[in-house]
């Protein structure tokens, strides 16, 4: 706690222990300890942490029992946030697509006590109700003097949509391969066969086991 010293604020830490005596009172006996240096040392680190997260290109919130005590700035832009006051205080929670806040729900657990949690792929929802898909991780931190819990996460959702477009376009080249009217072979850089279609195995008699790896002028 605090105390004020000759009108000057000081942080102490007490500890003590408590004996009943016949008459029912008690008696404490303990040590008062002053730790104002070690918090200003404390206060000194965190400011030096919170001015590096808000440089770095990844989302970092802190929530306390699943109340949001901080964000950094990308978290804010990952989140769509523009006034603090709709995050700070909020339940992380809220933030969570319906069909992940179960499983988050027992991540946080784990985390609480005292065990870190691997990255994994959620969904989150923006302030505007979209849809974001993230990886996350969380672990245990000690913030403000409390025990609180620190997740990082980065936006991956135009890589999922680059993903789902890629496979798409294979799926559709596969059809085409397949599908087109005339034989059509894929070479490897070296020179060799890759792939046939049906058009080929069916004008030359050769299926892609056979051919797969040899030379087409062979």
């Amino acid at each position: 706690g605090r105390v004020k010293v000759n009108g000057v604020i000081k942080w102490v830490e007490f500890r003590s222990n408590h004996a009943l005596q016949k008459d029912g009172s008690i008696i404490r006996r303990g040590i008062i300890q002053d730790i104002t240096a070690r918090q200003e040392i404390y206060r000194e680190s965190e400011k030096r942490y919170q001015s590096l997260v808000e440089k770095l290109p990844i989302g970092i919130v802190i929530h306390k029992r699943g109340e949001l005590v901080f964000a950094n700035a990308q978290a804010y832009t990952i989140f769509g946030i523009k006034n603090p006051k709709n995050f700070i205080g909020a339940n992380v929670l809220d933030f969570v697509h319906p069909e992940f806040r179960q499983r988050i729900g027992e991540r946080m657990r784990e985390v609480e006590a005292g065990v870190p949690v691997p990255m994994m792929e959620q969904k989150y929802l923006r302030a505007d109700g979209r849809i974001v898909d993230v990886e996350a991780m969380a672990f245990p931190f000690n913030y403000q003097g409390e025990a609180c819990i620190q997740v990082i996460f980065r936006d991956i959702s135009e890589k999922k949509l680059t993903e789902a477009r890629i496979k798409k376009n294979e799926t559709l080249f596969t059809q085409l391969f397949q599908n087109v009217p005339m034989a059509v072979v894929m070479l490897d850089e070296n020179g060799k066969v890759f792939q046939v279609n049906r058009g080929f195995e069916q004008m030359f008699g050769f299926e892609r086991a056979e051919l797969r790896g040899q030379n087409l002028n062979d």
